[in-house]
């Protein structure tokens, strides 16, 4: 039991590119002929649970990809922008600050 966590561990610290790497040669002792039940059941059970590790890390950087890319598509449809919509219409410029909606500076010296 100890090894397992040994080597779950080892696992973690790997790169996803490594991991999958693993996984694919998991895959591929998995369909060699003669292989006996207990080492395909044990490749099964390491396979599975790198594909679910892999799988897991994936949706994450999937999530990170869309939370980047939000405010890039509710801007395109014209949407969005909400934390500046403020500062266009100068109500959020700082007193005697400049407004990014094409006005001057407040206090005219500049």
């Amino acid at each position: 039991m100890a090894e397992r966590a040994k080597v779950a561990k080892k696992e973690k610290e790997k790169t996803f590119e490594e991991k999958l790497s693993h996984l694919e040669d998991i895959s591929a002792k998995l369909q060699e002929p003669g292989t006996d039940l207990n080492t395909v059941v044990s490749l099964y059970e390491e396979g599975m649970r790198l594909a679910n590790e892999l799988e897991k890390t994936l949706a994450g950087y999937e999530r990170r990809v869309e939370i980047i890319n939000t405010p890039l598509e509710e801007d395109e449809q014209g949407g969005g922008g909400e934390a500046f919509d403020s500062w266009e219409d100068g109500s959020g410029a700082e007193s005697g600050g400049e407004s990014f909606g094409g006005e001057p500076f407040g206090d005219g010296s500049f």
